[in-house]
């Protein structure tokens, strides 16, 4: 993810939590639950990243089989993927305007973190294969040109963290 996209979510980011305190949302406690989405969605997506990372051509530019790029890759990687499903919560907020619905999350809740993952995930993957910033290995399974671990990662790691953090 390139600099100009993580500032594009960071100001997104603000905005929403703008939107939060103007509909009431305690600062406070809005903080401490992005914190906790945040650093558990940081962990998963750094599974899943490193996990699923033999699926890409990193012997094809611009990537970079060397370690510092691999890991500064998916270091940056994980970072905006820990930035969207926090982002992801805070829209469902923005709609409940409340974070108590983080408590005893419902099926609703569930169905707008997989959409958003899922839409997010094709603009992402389409973008990045039409501009050639990575490519896929032939081991990648792909539906419509998209890769299908990257379609469903985002989908998949935000319902898993809402979930974690109904346990905390």
């Amino acid at each position: 993810m390139s600099l100009k996209n993580k500032f594009a979510i960071l100001i997104i980011a603000f905005s929403l939590l703008a939107c939060g305190i103007k509909f009431g949302i305690c600062p406070a406690n809005w903080f401490w639950q992005s914190l906790k989405v945040f650093t558990i969605a940081f962990l998963l997506n750094l599974i899943y990243e490193l996990s699923h990372s033999r699926l890409y051509d990193w012997k094809k530019p611009p990537l970079n089989p060397e370690f510092k790029f691999y890991l500064k890759t998916i270091l940056n990687s994980t970072l905006g993927d820990a930035l969207f499903i926090t982002s992801f919560i805070w829209v469902v907020s923005l709609i409940k305007r409340s974070t108590v619905w983080l408590i005893s999350p419902v099926i609703m809740d569930y169905a707008i973190i997989i959409l958003l993952g899922v839409a997010a995930a094709v603009i992402m993957e389409t973008h990045a294969r039409n501009s050639g910033r990575w490519y896929y290995s032939k081991y990648m399974p792909q539906v419509f040109k998209v890769g299908i671990t990257p379609l469903v990662q985002l989908a998949l790691t935000g319902v898993l963290a809402l979930k974690i953090l109904g346990y905390l």
